[in-house]
């Protein structure tokens, strides 16, 4: 009997060793801080400066009215989590969000900015 309860012991001591949890972060060079948005300035911050802080944008949109430009910014955010019990199953978890910034410019100033994200 006590080699019975000795032995359940060791397996259920030696299964919690064979658990496994292994996750892996990455993300796009894109990124911005709220302290970063919190000191854009409509009227006053000019392209310059943005670009600056936060680089060329990702794409430029010219609008229909004249001298009105918006720069987007996109941040993609990706973690890979893997969660397995040696030979009985294994789950591969996904988690993908995205990030955009969107500042508007009119005649080389802030006029508007931005921010969306989705969970994807």
């Amino acid at each position: 009997m006590l080699v019975r309860i000795g032995l359940l012991f060791s397996m259920v001591f030696l299964t919690g060793c064979l658990f496994t949890v292994d996750s892996d972060r990455s993300a796009t060079a894109s990124m911005w801080s709220e302290e970063q948005l919190s000191s854009i300035e409509r009227g006053e911050t000019s392209q310059d400066w943005v670009r600056t802080r936060f680089g060329d944008p990702d794409k430029k949109r010219i609008a229909k009215e004249e001298g009105v430009e918006v720069w987007v910014y996109e941040s993609v955010q990706r973690r890979d989590t893997k969660v397995g019990l040696f030979l009985i199953f294994s789950i591969d978890v996904d988690d993908e969000v995205r990030k955009r910034l969107s500042i508007e410019f009119t005649d080389g100033l802030v006029s508007s900015y931005w921010t969306d994200s989705r969970k994807v």
